[in-house]
Protein backbone atom coordinates (compact mmCIF):
# COMPACT_ATOMS: atom_id res chain seq x y z
CA UNK A 1 0.00 0.00 0.00
CA UNK A 2 0.93 3.19 -1.09
CA UNK A 3 2.02 5.52 1.89
CA UNK A 4 1.72 9.66 1.76
CA UNK A 5 3.22 11.48 3.97
CA UNK A 6 3.22 15.45 4.09
CA UNK A 7 6.46 17.27 5.88
CA UNK A 8 7.78 20.79 5.56
CA UNK A 9 11.23 21.18 4.43
CA UNK A 10 13.34 24.21 5.75
CA UNK A 11 15.53 25.75 3.46
CA UNK A 12 18.76 26.65 4.61
CA UNK A 13 19.48 30.82 4.30
CA UNK A 14 16.01 31.73 3.59
CA UNK A 15 14.65 34.96 5.24
CA UNK A 16 11.14 34.49 5.11
CA UNK A 17 9.90 32.45 7.81
CA UNK A 18 7.78 30.21 5.40
CA UNK A 19 8.88 26.74 4.83
CA UNK A 20 8.14 24.37 1.96
CA UNK A 21 5.63 21.51 1.88
CA UNK A 22 6.75 18.29 0.58
CA UNK A 23 5.50 15.13 -0.11
CA UNK A 24 7.33 11.70 1.22
CA UNK A 25 5.79 8.76 -0.51
CA UNK A 26 6.75 5.05 0.29
CA UNK A 27 5.68 1.79 -0.70
CA UNK A 28 7.13 -1.66 0.60
CA UNK A 29 10.93 -0.49 0.68
CA UNK A 30 10.97 1.90 -1.75
CA UNK A 31 11.18 6.21 -0.80
CA UNK A 32 11.00 8.95 -2.61
CA UNK A 33 10.42 12.54 -1.96
CA UNK A 34 8.83 15.68 -4.07
CA UNK A 35 8.13 19.35 -3.65
CA UNK A 36 4.37 20.16 -3.79
CA UNK A 37 5.34 23.81 -4.35
CA UNK A 38 3.29 25.33 -1.85
CA UNK A 39 4.85 27.45 1.24
CA UNK A 40 3.27 27.54 4.84
CA UNK A 41 5.12 29.04 7.87
CA UNK A 42 5.93 26.43 10.77
CA UNK A 43 3.89 28.22 13.57
CA UNK A 44 0.74 27.59 11.10
CA UNK A 45 1.71 24.39 10.17
CA UNK A 46 2.11 23.09 13.72
CA UNK A 47 -1.01 25.47 15.31
CA UNK A 48 -3.51 23.35 12.28
CA UNK A 49 -1.85 20.03 13.40
CA UNK A 50 -0.08 20.07 9.83
CA UNK A 51 -3.21 21.55 8.20
CA UNK A 52 -5.62 18.58 9.39
CA UNK A 53 -7.78 21.03 12.41
CA UNK A 54 -9.77 23.55 11.31
CA UNK A 55 -8.93 26.10 9.11
CA UNK A 56 -9.47 29.88 8.96
CA UNK A 57 -7.19 31.35 6.95
CA UNK A 58 -8.18 31.23 2.83
CA UNK A 59 -4.29 30.36 2.02
CA UNK A 60 -4.49 27.36 4.20
CA UNK A 61 -7.92 26.19 3.10
CA UNK A 62 -6.71 26.53 -0.54
CA UNK A 63 -3.30 24.74 0.26
CA UNK A 64 -5.27 22.17 2.03
CA UNK A 65 -7.14 21.57 -1.19
CA UNK A 66 -4.03 21.98 -3.45
CA UNK A 67 -2.84 18.74 -0.88
CA UNK A 68 -5.94 16.72 -0.85
CA UNK A 69 -6.06 17.54 -4.82
CA UNK A 70 -1.54 16.18 -4.74
CA UNK A 71 -2.90 13.21 -2.97
CA UNK A 72 -5.77 11.97 -5.42
CA UNK A 73 -3.49 12.56 -8.22
CA UNK A 74 -0.71 10.36 -6.61
CA UNK A 75 -3.54 7.75 -5.62
CA UNK A 76 -4.77 7.62 -9.22
CA UNK A 77 -1.45 7.03 -10.83
CA UNK A 78 -0.30 4.59 -8.59
CA UNK A 79 -3.48 2.35 -9.27
CA UNK A 80 -3.03 2.90 -13.19
CA UNK A 81 0.37 1.30 -13.02
CA UNK A 82 -0.92 -1.69 -10.83
CA UNK A 83 -4.16 -2.04 -12.41
CA UNK A 84 -1.81 -2.11 -16.16
CA UNK A 85 0.18 -5.13 -14.76
CA UNK A 86 3.42 -3.22 -14.74
CA UNK A 87 6.14 -3.28 -11.40
CA UNK A 88 5.77 -0.06 -9.34
CA UNK A 89 8.84 2.12 -9.30
CA UNK A 90 8.41 5.23 -7.70
CA UNK A 91 10.91 6.83 -9.43
CA UNK A 92 8.38 6.29 -12.31
CA UNK A 93 5.04 7.36 -10.44
CA UNK A 94 7.25 10.68 -9.59
CA UNK A 95 8.24 10.86 -13.83
CA UNK A 96 4.41 10.81 -14.29
CA UNK A 97 3.70 12.86 -11.68
CA UNK A 98 5.96 15.51 -12.99
CA UNK A 99 4.87 15.14 -16.51
CA UNK A 100 7.56 13.32 -17.62
CA UNK A 101 6.55 10.59 -19.98
CA UNK A 102 9.33 7.16 -20.26
CA UNK A 103 9.19 5.37 -22.93
CA UNK A 104 8.73 1.79 -22.72
CA UNK A 105 9.91 -0.49 -26.11
CA UNK A 106 6.84 -2.96 -27.23
CA UNK A 107 7.54 -5.91 -29.75
CA UNK A 108 4.09 -7.74 -31.14
CA UNK A 109 4.79 -10.40 -28.50
CA UNK A 110 4.46 -7.89 -25.66
CA UNK A 111 1.18 -6.97 -27.45
CA UNK A 112 -0.22 -10.71 -27.95
CA UNK A 113 0.76 -11.13 -23.93
CA UNK A 114 -1.47 -8.62 -22.91
CA UNK A 115 -4.00 -9.30 -25.28
CA UNK A 116 -4.23 -12.75 -23.74
CA UNK A 117 -4.05 -11.52 -20.25
CA UNK A 118 -6.62 -9.21 -21.01
CA UNK A 119 -9.03 -11.15 -22.27
CA UNK A 120 -8.14 -14.38 -19.88
CA UNK A 121 -9.48 -11.52 -17.36
CA UNK A 122 -12.37 -10.19 -18.85
CA UNK A 123 -13.90 -13.68 -20.46
CA UNK A 124 -16.20 -16.08 -18.50
CA UNK A 125 -16.42 -18.32 -21.01
CA UNK A 126 -13.53 -20.45 -20.66
CA UNK A 127 -14.29 -22.20 -24.69
CA UNK A 128 -12.95 -18.78 -26.59
CA UNK A 129 -9.97 -18.93 -24.37
CA UNK A 130 -8.93 -22.39 -25.75
CA UNK A 131 -10.39 -21.31 -29.06
CA UNK A 132 -7.73 -18.30 -29.31
CA UNK A 133 -5.28 -20.00 -27.73
CA UNK A 134 -3.74 -22.01 -31.49
CA UNK A 135 -4.55 -18.86 -33.21
CA UNK A 136 -1.98 -16.55 -30.74
CA UNK A 137 0.56 -19.49 -30.79
CA UNK A 138 0.65 -19.31 -34.72
CA UNK A 139 0.68 -15.47 -35.05
CA UNK A 140 3.87 -15.97 -32.53
CA UNK A 141 5.42 -18.51 -34.74
CA UNK A 142 5.76 -15.85 -37.75
CA UNK A 143 8.89 -14.32 -39.21
CA UNK A 144 10.29 -13.01 -35.63
CA UNK A 145 12.69 -10.63 -38.00
CA UNK A 146 9.84 -8.77 -38.72
CA UNK A 147 7.37 -8.90 -35.90
CA UNK A 148 9.93 -9.32 -32.92
CA UNK A 149 11.36 -5.54 -33.57
CA UNK A 150 10.38 -3.10 -30.67
CA UNK A 151 7.56 0.17 -31.17
CA UNK A 152 8.63 2.96 -29.41
CA UNK A 153 6.02 3.96 -27.34
CA UNK A 154 5.32 5.44 -24.06
CA UNK A 155 2.67 4.22 -21.20
CA UNK A 156 0.36 6.32 -22.04
CA UNK A 157 -0.02 6.16 -26.08
CA UNK A 158 0.09 2.02 -25.52
CA UNK A 159 -3.02 2.62 -23.35
CA UNK A 160 -4.92 4.98 -25.72
CA UNK A 161 -3.94 2.96 -29.09
CA UNK A 162 -4.47 -0.48 -26.69
CA UNK A 163 -8.40 -0.57 -28.31
CA UNK A 164 -7.18 -0.49 -31.86
CA UNK A 165 -4.40 -3.09 -31.28
CA UNK A 166 -7.44 -4.92 -29.84
CA UNK A 167 -9.98 -4.54 -32.84
CA UNK A 168 -7.02 -5.47 -35.08
CA UNK A 169 -6.12 -8.73 -33.58
CA UNK A 170 -9.64 -9.67 -33.26
CA UNK A 171 -9.74 -8.76 -37.32
CA UNK A 172 -7.08 -10.99 -37.54
CA UNK A 173 -7.73 -13.91 -35.70
CA UNK A 174 -11.57 -13.67 -37.46
CA UNK A 175 -12.89 -13.79 -33.56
Amino acid sequence: MLKVYFYLKSIRGQQEKESLICARLSYQQQTTALSTGKYISKERWNLTNKLRNVLKLEKEKVIRRSLDLLHLSIDKKFNEIILSGNSVSLADLKNDLKGIKTTVAISIIDILETYINYFTKKSFYFRKIKSIAPKVFTLQRFDKSVYAKPIQQDRYSLQQNFKLIYLQIRIFLKI
